[in-house]
Order: structure tokens, then sequence, then C-alpha cells
């Protein structure tokens, strides 16, 4: 992908009050470490191709007859990856993991993709003893996560997370 180049996004955002929670946290985060600010967000695929009226087709597809549903955060956990520095595990049940394939058929994404559900807290490279200390001070165990939405992000290499548009919003 060029640095002109768009690459779109399907991510699902947390209810309002989970929402301002995970804002909070990631505010803080990004505050004391440098790090990226970002919108509070699972990543139901992170690189859909196509134009973005095709993509909007796909998404009223997709989203046509889903029902709301819930799942329950797991551990926060921490990782080398930068998008995965510090995160908190969505546990997978079978509503979701339905919604993630039908998601990947529909878009013709990489079947070898592994879809490890989860809601960053931190991006970045803050060093591995950081990220430790960061992932024990927050407990978010059995939260529930409603899903009722799926958004189209838009971003471009190099693009900011903070910066990232949110094209529109699919409820379901």
């Amino acid at each position: 992908m060029s640095k002109n180049q768009y690459n779109y996004g399907l991510v699902i955002l947390p209810q309002k009050s989970l929402y301002k929670k995970t804002e909070a946290i990631i505010k803080r985060f990004s505050q004391k470490f440098k790090t990226p600010f970002f919108v509070p967000h699972l990543t139901l695929l992170g690189s859909v191709q196509g134009g973005e009226k095709q993509i909007i087709n796909k998404l009223n597809q997709l989203t046509k007859n889903l029902k709301p549903f819930y799942s329950n955060f797991g551990k926060t956990e921490f990782s080398s990856t930068y998008f995965q520095s510090v995160f908190v595990r969505v546990n997978m049940n079978a509503s979701l993991i339905g919604l993630y394939l039908k998601a990947r058929d529909i878009f013709k994404t990489d079947i070898n993709h592994i879809f490890m559900p989860h809601l960053g807290l931190i991006y970045g490279d803050i060093g591995i003893s950081k990220k430790e200390k960061a992932a024990l001070s927050v407990n978010l165990v059995g939260l529930k996560f409603r899903f009722n939405n799926i958004w189209l992000v838009k971003a471009r290499k190099g693009d900011k997370p903070e910066d990232w548009p949110y094209i529109k919003e699919f409820t379901f």
C-alpha cells in the first residue's frame, strides 16, 4: 500500500459506559507513555479491499439480519506487536466467531488469519517491562461488551491512529 492509498478496516465500538471506561484507560496510558491515543474498538477485519461504495454495500449485506449480542472481557495481556502492545481479550463465543466468519466470507479475506478478539489499550513500543506493569494494572475481567455496531474506518500508511476517520456506522 502506497502512502496515498487508503486501507479500510471494520471495527466495533463498545457501548457508551464501556467506551468511556476504556477511553479513560487509553488516554491515561497515552499520556503516561507518550503513545498514540485512539478510539476504543475491537477490530473485526483489519484490512478489507475495494472501493468505499463496494465496501459499504458488503457491510449492509453483513449486518442485514444480525441481532445484538454480548461477550465478556477476559484478561489484560501484552505482546511485542505494535498494535497489540497492551490489550484486553474479548472472550470468544458462537455469535462473535459467527460474525467474524461471515465477514471474512463476504469480504474474501485471508482464511489463514487468526482472529483474536481484543480491545487495545496501548499502541507502541514502550519496553516489555512497562507493558507488563501496565497490563497488570488493569482488570476488566467479566465486563460485558455489547456487539451492535460495525464501523467502517479508513487510514493511510503512516497515519496516526487518532487521525483515522470513522466513515460510517452500521447498527444491528
